[in-house]
């Protein structure tokens, strides 16, 4: 379940939409202020109200949009099945480490519309208790994190000395979030140590 982490796919279908209609890749505006919510804050109204808008007023055709996002660029194992906070839905959001890690490389590449300005929503993220908290102070990172129940999800890009590198960790099924944000913390802290010895 990929819980908020679906919103880094919502917020590259917003901007491949956009330039696909204008060719332009800034959002300004109403816009650009929802994406800056739904990305930093992970405001799940904000992410709601840009999938009505992706479709037109037509929430399910927004979701579709996602999808077919996620379909074109190869993201396999992601899919957006439900809005954020949807009382009994009938479907769920989902990804996987590997899709995270290949959306994360190609924002860093600069290979999808809006790369630039995602990146900078990421930079400014308000949840940095997972994967930036196991780095060493002073090293600057670009995050979204998810979370559940029984969820804690992160993916990120540190920028480490020795360059920039990707790291995603997905936990399901657990009973103590508070465990596995620990969890994720260290193996930050490990995969850093790895990277930059």
């Amino acid at each position: 379940e990929s819980a908020s982490v679906i919103k880094l796919y919502t917020a590259a279908t917003v901007f491949t939409d956009l330039e696909n209609v204008t060719g332009q890749e800034t959002y300004e505006g109403e816009t650009g202020e929802l994406l800056g919510r739904m990305i930093s804050a992970s405001d799940n109204d904000a992410a709601n109200e840009l999938v009505r808008r992706l479709g037109g007023g037509d929430t399910g055709a927004g979701m579709e949009k996602v999808n077919a996002f996620a379909k074109a660029n190869g993201f396999a194992e992601t899919h957006m099945g439900r809005l954020m906070l949807e009382e009994n839905p009938s479907d769920d959001n989902y990804t996987s480490a590997a899709d995270c890690g290949k959306l994360l490389a190609m924002l860093s590449g600069g290979e999808l519309a809006g790369s630039e300005m995602i990146l900078d929503y990421m930079k400014a993220q308000e949840r940095t208790g997972k994967i930036p908290a196991g780095l060493p102070e002073g090293v600057s990172s670009a995050n979204k994190t998810g979370e559940l129940s029984d969820v804690e999800n992160d993916a990120a890009i540190i920028f480490g000395e020795n360059g920039a590198y990707t790291v995603c960790v997905m936990m399901s099924g657990l009973s103590d979030t508070s465990a596995a944000r620990s969890v994720i913390r260290e193996i930050s802290a490990q995969i850093y140590e790895y990277m930059c010895p």
